[in-house]
């Protein structure tokens, strides 16, 4: 059960009874915060707050009446404490879309007593948020902080008026963001803010941050979560933010990408390839097969022989949900392996049509280590969260690698292990995980990502994993043997306690133009474990071992970071990254490549609208230079673009596999020097096969195109490559121009 709706529960059913100027970025906080003790808001002179509001704000409040209560109403009963004895903060959210300049804010006390003193300071502040998740705001690090008296409070004895704190010096926010506006309850014989009516049972907290708007912190209570517990309620605080916008709205012409009507939704999982050579990059998505004719998306699976429900060994099984594309019989027409709960691999003939020999390639998951269904008579299938092709043994053969996840059993889950598949004779496959180098870890695994991580001429594998296991790096010593070395070269994650990340996605390039790979590392981590949680990364790669971590990396801290797609979506040389968010009414997240590992949020321009999104793919769908986006929907790129160069990769078929997966190139413009790879999968049911996309800014061509491939074969092509072509670089070394396959 996810932590919030157990909490909710807990409020719903067991609790409410009726009783008598700095710049900051609206979700940025600093990586240390959760291991800073959070002691209130700083001492203050009563009435730092007070002053004038210019004229003309906007002003964002929540509540709909003013049937005014507050939380001595709700009896809420914690490990038999009264939380309302407790040292607690009252908060309530606002959401700003765009870049604003917040001048204070208006709140209403209540129980105001004769204990205390005119003088006395009511501090109220406003906080960054945390997360992203409708609960946890960054207390321990407030943006500003500012008092009024109590004597102001109570002015002719009226204890329920609003009470206005002026910010001496404005808070400037980056936006879209969410930032909070709390109140330090020290005990329980201290002032409160006001609630507007009673708990209301039919609004969720569970999901959408928007669900509701008010939360309290208790930084005192602890079990199993860490710094306090936080929690959303369903009322709303008399809290109102006074800010003004000072930047324009920008209109859906000038977002970076823009939805097209009347295409697909596709699903949460995108496999990119141009499956029937003709030119346009298709899409495998939820199940289905679209076809890309033009730049608009028709559905073919019915009769693509994708849409079989398989025998008695595959019942309902169809293609599943998620699928990567490999020529696993080297005849120069792409092929599908599905995954999910059945795996399954079709034979495609290049025109659309894709045959199931899945009964005689011996691909079966069924494992013995967990009986989740605790019924021995009844094997269950590992369910696959990933997959990619990748020739571990340079035999031009393509192998795969089988990402499993977990069985969940009462409170706790356990965990399948992964599988390593050899390509034999014809169409077999065998299950080697176990030997070989491959040790069968009880993880559970989010993402295969093959690459020739250190440059030796064969493919390596990052493994990244969930449920705060390590991720793994296999090294391929090129014979087919493979060593783990992700804790040695820093891919692992940090390891606090024993305990590392939720690491769900990972995306390769070369992050700061020195011929190195770099790799992000997209993690979900809860608030209240994020600081034995790994947060999501942007590591260096260097000929002198380790990754490096960037620090700052621009990230803003999200509680569901997921899939990313690592791409140039400007193309002025430096890769821009897009990161999904799920669990529902997560916002989506856009960076700009600073061109040395950090990034720079342009969150509100991106145009991206998706909430709750899962896998993104990235292609230039309509032949117009620039990259586009599958991402529960068909995103047409829309921004202004450098020059950019469009090349694909064949191999022959007996030295290295056909479409050539896993091979480096190495692109010349001028003084620098670009690379790319060709993708056999990725994380979390992503791949993309399509054309390789290089922005080269002002530069106006390409001198050379170096190919290494899979095997230590290397060819070196020589240009001019100019911008507006699609060049096809051939294993024997010939060039062809055009979109479609030679």
């Amino acid at each position: 059960m996810h932590r919030y709706l157990a909490l909710y529960l807990v409020f719903m059913t067991a609790c409410p009874s009726e009783e008598a100027a700095p710049v900051a970025d609206a979700g940025a906080i600093s990586t240390d915060a959760g291991q800073t003790d959070d002691a209130g808001p700083p001492e203050l002179a009563c009435n730092s707050g007070k002053g004038s509001l210019p004229e003309g704000l906007t002003t964002q409040s929540w509540f709909a009446d003013e049937n005014w209560r507050d939380i001595f109403d709700i009896n809420w009963i914690y490990q038999d404490q009264r939380t309302v004895e407790l040292p607690q903060w009252e908060a309530a959210q606002f959401e700003l879309d765009r870049k604003a300049r917040i001048h204070g804010y208006s709140v209403r006390f209540r129980r105001i007593a004769r204990r205390h003193q005119n003088e006395d300071p009511l501090t109220v502040s406003l906080l960054p948020d945390f997360g992203y998740d409708g609960a946890n705001f960054g207390s321990h690090e407030p943006l500003a902080s500012v008092s009024r008296c109590v004597k102001d409070a109570d002015e002719a004895g009226v204890l329920d008026q609003w009470l206005t704190y002026t910010l001496e010096t404005p808070v400037e926010v980056q936006g879209p963001g969410l930032v909070w506006v709390g109140y330090y309850k020290e005990n329980a014989e201290a002032p409160v803010l006001a609630l507007a009516s009673s708990p209301e049972p039919e609004r969720s907290c569970e999901g959408p941050y928007q669900g509701c708007h008010s939360a309290w912190g208790f930084p005192t209570l602890e079990d199993w979560w860490f710094n306090g517990l936080s929690i959303p309620i369903q009322v709303d605080y008399a809290v109102q933010l006074h800010f003004e916008y000072i930047e324009p709205e920008r209109t859906p012409e000038e977002m970076v990408f823009r939805r097209v009507d009347d295409q697909p939704d596709f699903g949460g999982r995108v496999a990119i390839a141009d499956y029937n050579g003709d030119g346009w990059a298709d899409v495998f998505s939820g199940g289905r097969l679209w076809q890309n004719i033009g730049g608009e998306f028709t559905d073919v699976t019915e009769g693509s022989g994708l849409a079989a429900t398989g025998d008695e060994a595959y019942p309902g099984a169809g293609a599943g949900g998620s699928g990567i594309w490999g020529d696993t019989d080297n005849d120069g027409c792409l092929d599908l392996l599905t995954y999910g709960i059945y795996e399954r691999l079709f034979l495609g003939d290049c025109a659309g049509n894709f045959q199931d020999v899945t009964e005689e390639t011996g691909i079966d998951d069924l494992q013995d280590a967990i009986d989740c269904n605790e019924d021995p008579d009844d094997r269950e299938h590992a369910p696959a969260q990933a997959a990619a092709w990748i020739d571990i043994n340079n035999d031009a053969k393509l192998d795969f690698y089988l990402a499993n996840s977990e069985c969940w059993r009462g409170d706790r889950g356990d965990f399948y292990t992964d599988q390593f598949y050899l390509k034999r004779e014809g169409n077999r496959f065998r299950d080697v995980m176990g030997r070989n180098g491959w040790a069968a870890y009880e993880d559970y695994t989010r993402g295969a990502n093959p690459l020739d991580v250190d440059h030796d001429g064969d493919v390596d594998l990052l493994v990244n994993n969930y449920r705060l296991k390590p991720n793994r790096l296999w090294l391929n010593d090129g014979r087919g043997r493979v060593s783990e070395m992700g804790g040695p070269l820093g891919l692992a994650g940090n390891q606090v306690n024993g305990a590392y990340g939720h690491t769900i996605g990972a995306a390769w390039g070369d992050l700061n133009h020195d011929g190195w790979w770099d790799v992000i590392l997209t993690n979900l981590s809860h608030p209240r474990f994020y600081h034995f949680s790994d947060v999501s990364f942007s590591m260096l790669g260097t000929e002198a071992g380790p990754w490096q971590a960037v620090e700052p990396n621009g990230f803003r801290f999200q509680e569901t970071h997921s899939v990313p797609a690592l791409a140039d979506y400007d193309s002025d040389g430096n890769l821009d990254l897009v990161i999904s968010a799920t669990y529902a009414g997560r916002p989506t997240d856009f960076y700009w490549g600073e061109g040395d590992g950090s990034f720079v949020g342009d969150h509100g321009g991106s145009g991206l609208t998706v909430r709750g999104g899962w896998g993104v793919g990235a292609s230039d769908f309509d032949h117009d230079g620039d990259l586009d986006l599958i991402y529960n929907g068909y995103w047409t790129n829309q921004h202004r673009q450098g020059q950019a160069l469009h090349f694909s990769v064949l191999g022959d078929g007996v030295t290295v596999n056909s479409y050539a997966l896993g091979a480096t190139l190495r692109i010349q413009v001028g003084e620098r020097q670009y690379l790319r790879y060709v993708d056999g999968g990725s994380s979390q049911g992503s791949q993309n096969l399509g054309p390789i996309h290089v922005g080269i800014g002002e530069q106006t061509r390409a001198e050379s195109v170096t190919v290494h491939y899979p095997g230590g074969a290397e060819r070196s092509f020589q240009g001019p490559f100019v911008p507006g072509t699609h060049y096809w670089l051939l294993f024997d070394g010939e060039i062809v121009e055009g979109w479609a396959k030679p």
